[in-house]
């Protein structure tokens, strides 16, 4: 009661879900749709200057998976990705235009996919025939991609691939460490992050 909470997120469907739960919060209550990584501005809006609390609840949302934006390999949506529904990078752009070497650092570096040049050769091969659109295609062809013995364990072949280009197309670390690096400039003595 003594405190107010204000959550941040890129996603407007989570901003409204989160209206929702907290309605009948006792403390004041701000959502601001923006991504984390501009806190610090969002919060100089607001009239906040110094914070004594920050928690970042990284990573996606189950909603996600049905948002109708590409999250999930088994889905026929358009390949998006992104949290943000109005920004331009998608996971369409990344799959479609990006060269295979760079395809691959990304599936390597992000998702720590082993078969990571195969499978950016795949989704070149792929799209000289006619572009990427859904996410059930790409996931169909990282599943192609990989060798035989990797297409049937216990998660499946597409996963890391999926990881890295959500993580890319939101540019999640950058936004991480901009907003760590901001939010420590504003934190109490004291506060904790």
């Amino acid at each position: 009661e003594k405190g107010m909470f204000i959550g941040f997120d890129a996603d407007e469907e989570a901003i409204e879900r989160a209206q929702e739960a907290l309605k009948d919060s006792k403390a004041p209550v701000h959502l601001v749709h923006a991504n984390f990584r501009h806190m610090r501005g969002e919060l100089e809006k607001l009239g906040v200057t110094r914070v004594n609390k920050v928690l970042f609840d990284l990573g996606w949302s189950g909603f996600q998976l049905s948002a109708g934006r590409g999250f999930s390999f088994l889905s026929e949506e358009p390949l998006s990705m992104a949290y943000d529904k109005d920004q331009s990078l998608s996971a369409s752009v990344i799959v479609n235009e990006w060269q295979e070497e760079s395809l691959a650092d990304v599936i390597f570096g992000w998702g720590e996919e082993r078969y990571s040049r195969r499978i950016a050769s795949a989704i070149v091969a792929a799209r000289e025939r006619a572009p990427i659109r859904t996410a059930k295609e790409l996931g169909d062809i990282v599943k192609s991609a990989v060798p035989a013995s990797a297409r049937y364990g216990r998660i499946h072949p597409a996963t890391k691939t999926f990881q890295a280009l959500r993580i890319a197309v939101n540019d999640e670390l950058g936004a991480l460490e901009e907003s760590l690096r901001n939010t420590w400039q504003i934190l109490e003595v004291g506060g904790r992050i």
